[in-house]
């Protein structure tokens, strides 16, 4: 279970407790903890003690409550800390219904505190609300591109870029956030009316951070349809629309260097990146990687996403549908252990 499920399993009384310490680092997903530490009022420090079911355990002159990891504190303050437990629940963050120490006070506590552990842990907090800050500049400027009411929603990704959902008049929107985003932008633009693509609403740039508007290819990936579709109908799609972005001309392309049996690749041929609409293609998306260069760039990343995604088997019938009549097992693990070691590469493994 996370902190909040754990938390909530403790059906402590809303507005008479808060979570402190770590936790809110551990949701917000500044770095993880499994420790849960919770100030309480009086009145319901007093009823848990009662309940027999607390140990008790003397600390810095006074009495804390623990069960299993979890310790209740009957007075955060300190000489150097002046804030009660009253105040800090007064003053709480709530994320989906559980009150945490704002972090504003939570940097006022590791101030006060000094220990090595939460001087290290503001740098934490620092960096996140820089980040924060720039996101919300992002989403500003993103609202002046488009008009009308605007919802905006933040999007499950990978580690790479944080990506926003914004609907608007009835389009569909991702707002993409990330350094160097500007070869992407460029990419995009080159391979509008060649390919379906998302089309570039606009870049900007703040700080260190880069953003892209783009149009929403409206579908689902190929990684969601494994189940729906099944392993080889999913394998004959990605070898489809790979011989498609492969076969087009790569003449011009101001992207890699051309060269006897390069290609336009897609650069990063993984599942999640190819999108349907039911049984219709709608598009490729992530596509800063694209250039010429050889196939292979292609199938190891595809081979090694089929595996990832579906298990061993459907490499090879990708490759034979890709056009690869006498592909073998063996270049099929060829394929994928060079797309892990260009990962290892990359640092993402």
């Amino acid at each position: 279970m996370n902190i909040i499920e754990r938390v909530k399993k403790l059906n402590f009384p809303f507005g008479e407790y808060v979570i402190i310490g770590g936790g809110i680092l551990d949701v917000l997903g500044i770095r993880s903890t499994n420790d849960v530490d919770a100030a309480v009022t009086s009145k319901l420090f007093k009823e848990l003690q009662a309940t027999g079911e607390w140990e008790e355990e003397m600390k810095h002159n006074k009495t804390f409550l623990k069960k299993d990891d979890i310790d209740i504190n009957p007075d955060i303050s300190w000489s150097e800390y002046p804030t009660t437990n009253e105040e800090a629940i007064a003053s709480a963050t709530v994320i989906d219904g559980v009150p945490f120490i704002n972090l504003e006070e939570l940097k006022r506590f590791k101030t006060a505190s000094g220990r090595e552990k939460d001087l290290a842990d503001l740098i934490l907090i620092e960096k996140y609300q820089r980040n924060k800050s720039t996101e919300e500049a992002f989403i500003n400027w993103a609202k002046t591109q488009l008009s009308g009411d605007i919802t905006v929603t933040r999007e499950p990704h990978g580690d790479q870029s944080t990506v926003y959902f914004l609907k608007s008049s009835g389009k569909n929107y991702f707002l993409k956030i990330a350094p160097s985003l500007e070869k992407e932008s460029e990419r995009l633009k080159w391979l509008s009316g060649k390919l379906p693509v998302p089309e570039v609403i606009g870049f900007t740039h703040i700080n260190d951070k880069d953003a892209l508007l783009l149009s929403a290819v409206g579908g689902a990936n190929l990684a969601k349809l494994c189940k729906e579709w099944g392993g080889e109908k999913v394998a004959k799609r990605l070898a489809e629309v790979l011989v498609q972005f492969h076969s087009v001309s790569a003449k011009d392309c101001p992207f890699g260097t051309a060269g006897v049996g390069k290609v336009l690749i897609h650069g990063d041929a993984c599942l999640p990146n190819f999108i349907f609409n039911n049984d219709n293609f709608s598009g490729y998306i992530d596509l800063g990687d694209t250039r010429v260069d050889f196939p292979k760039v292609d199938l190891s990343a595809a081979v090694w996403s089929l595996q990832y995604n579906l298990g061993a088997g459907y490499g090879l019938i990708f490759l034979k549908e890709y056009g690869i009549k006498n592909a073998t097992d063996e270049l099929v693990e060829r394929l994928r252990l060079k797309y892990e070691d260009a990962q290892k590469e990359w640092g993402l493994v």
